[in-house]
């Protein structure tokens, strides 16, 4: 579906059109927010579209309070999500390692600041903060590092909505709950997020069973079982 698709058929299932409370503006930006809420949850349920690597760079050395660290900036098309980062590999040019080990700013120095738990070329750490990855031991010198890719924000009408088909009536679900929550203060949008993960997350295994179901069809024609 394209942006002027999603936007028609959202304004009709809402029932908001002519509404002054949801010009065109307003409807791009709940269906820009509904996509990557979907995205979100599809990366949680172990969806693979959206996975990207990028080699970090510069590497700088420097000071983060009472330790040194490797900074370097997070990739401008990264999902802003907690979970947005599935793996750094890094390196000291002699140890090759992998870590998922993210810790809050503060917990992160704490932590690299205790000789009994500071992370170690083999099994080293990261956090997040303002636009950077940090990264210790120091001694690290280069980093890979596997995440999610956000979608880009739908403008022009012909904009396709880069979610899959199969899961693109969620945008709309989520959309309608955003909606429903601007127009009723009573109306309880956790529970309405609930509900549309939970409808997400059947859908996904129901795409599951029909990809594994053409794998399985496939190998067979390959060793001539099935025509």
């Amino acid at each position: 579906m394209t942006l002027l698709q999603i936007r028609d058929y959202l304004t009709m299932k809402a029932g908001i059109q002519g509404n002054r409370m949801f010009p065109q503006a307003r409807l791009n930006q709940i269906i820009n927010f509904a996509r990557k809420f979907v995205q979100i949850n599809l990366n949680g349920l172990g969806y693979k579209r959206w996975e990207k690597s990028a080699t970090l760079t510069p590497m700088a050395s420097i000071s983060f309070g009472s330790i040194r660290v490797r900074s370097s900036d997070i990739p401008s098309d990264m999902l802003e999500s907690s979970q947005s980062i599935i793996l750094l590999q890094t390196s000291d040019d002699t140890i090759v390692a992998t870590t998922k080990q993210e810790y809050s700013p503060s917990q992160f120095e704490n932590v690299c600041a205790n000789s009994f738990s500071a992370p170690t070329v083999k099994e080293p750490a990261y956090t997040r903060l303002a636009n950077y990855i940090l990264l210790f031991p120091e001694t690290i010198i280069s980093a890979v590092v596997y995440y999610y890719g956000a979608l880009v924000d739908l403008v022009d009408d012909s904009d396709p909505s880069g979610v899959p088909v199969e899961f693109e009536e969620y945008v709309i679900q989520k959309a309608l709950v955003e909606i429903q929550g601007d127009l009723s203060a009573a109306f309880d949008k956790a529970k309405g997020d609930q509900e549309v993960v939970a409808s997400l997350g059947n859908a996904y295994q129901k795409f599951l069973g029909v990809v594994q179901q053409k794998q399985v069809n496939q190998k067979q024609k390959e060793a001539g079982v099935i025509q």
